[in-house]
């Protein structure tokens, strides 16, 4: 007997052989007498029960378990070209760009894309009018970024532009959330699936694309949300790495006004500049240069960037509790072959709380 059937609108053999692939695992420790058939010619799946009708808990169990496959399937199979159709309607990009813009979106979601064999995954493109169109509707508005500005290049961040070097954050979607990538993507197959375990609860027969496209709204909503972030951070990572580039072809053609220095930084967030002798140093024009760049609240980073360049010195010693702080960073890629490490010495220990080296 005939339980449930689900069908895709193309004949696709991949599409089929996944479909069954998640549908058989979700199957796989059910103790109920029946089977998976599958007819590719038309790229339907049918589950029929060999001994006559079940109960109504094993038909339950039954729809529990396909709706279970049918989420997998929807986030390992449908899911990464949806995406990639999403970020096309906000970011018109190639084909790398696309791909990097695809994988930090996939990255906010929480999802990772795998074959049955666990590795990494590829799919070919959606071509279907439905899912382009569902798409076109969502996105009809020209693409907002988070901070209000249409995003792309010719939009640059104010805070860029306006001589902040901070390095974007690329998991924005899940730290505000607080959630971790693995719950997020478990969440995301819980809500798919009772969806899908409703509708068969009523009809047991499905076109799946055809429910992806019309039904699921929230999940729409959250991919299409996601696409835009990760094309802001995209576009603002890019702005942040062509500014760097930028400052430091300048430094490279200063004369170096001073010999060395020793940047501390604090561990209450500040920071102080001393010469090659630990001799307390004016910074100079730095604090002036800083409220020139930017009329926004100024951050620590700014300071620090201006002060060196407005000094301009031939080696940097800087002191830091954490080497790996976005400012070290930073600052390493701004002053590239003059800046020194130092995580932790007599002289700066009492000032950054680093462990002694």
């Amino acid at each position: 007997m005939e339980i449930f059937e689900v069908r895709l609108s193309a004949a696709s053999e991949d599409k089929l052989s996944e479909l069954t692939r998640c549908l058989t695992e979700s199957f796989a420790d059910l103790h109920i007498d029946g089977r998976l058939e599958t007819v590719p010619a038309h790229g339907l799946i049918v589950f029929r029960c060999a001994d006559g009708a079940p109960d109504e808990k094993e038909r339950m169990a039954i729809h529990s378990r396909a709706a279970e496959g049918m989420a997998e399937y929807v986030l390992t199979a449908v899911e990464p070209e949806l995406i990639r159709i999403m970020i096309r309607k906000y970011y018109p990009c190639g084909d790398d760009d696309l791909e990097r813009i695809a994988a930090l979106c996939m990255q906010m979601l929480g999802s990772q894309p795998v074959r049955s064999d666990g590795s990494a995954k590829e799919n070919g493109p959606l071509t279907t009018d439905a899912i382009i169109n569902r798409s076109a509707r969502l996105s009809s508005a020209p693409a907002q970024s988070r901070n209000g500005q249409p995003a792309g290049p010719e939009n640059a961040d104010a805070s860029v532009k306006a001589g902040r070097t901070s390095v974007p954050k690329a998991d924005a979607t899940l730290e505000s959330s607080g959630m971790e990538p693995d719950l997020a993507r478990r969440r995301r197959k819980r809500h798919i699936a009772s969806e899908l375990f409703a509708y068969l609860q009523e009809r047991p027969s499905l076109h799946l694309e055809g429910y992806i496209t019309f039904r699921l709204d929230k999940y729409w909503e959250e991919l299409a949300e996601a696409a835009e972030a990760a094309v802001d951070e995209f576009v603002m990572d890019r702005q942040y790495r062509e500014f760097i580039g930028l400052l430091n072809e300048f430094v490279g053609l200063q004369q170096p006004k001073v010999s060395s220095v020793n940047l501390v930084l604090k561990a209450d967030g500040g920071f102080a500049l001393y010469d090659e002798s630990f001799r307390p140093m004016d910074p100079g024009e730095g604090g002036r240069l800083t409220l020139e760049l930017t009329d926004e609240e100024l951050n620590v980073e700014d300071m620090v960037v201006s002060c060196l360049i407005a000094i301009s010195p031939r080696e940097i010693t800087l002191h830091a509790r954490d080497p790996e702080l976005p400012v070290v960073r930073t600052i390493e890629a701004i002053f590239a072959e003059r800046v020194t490490v130092c995580a932790g010495c007599r002289s700066c220990r009492p000032l950054t709380g680093a462990a002694l080296n």
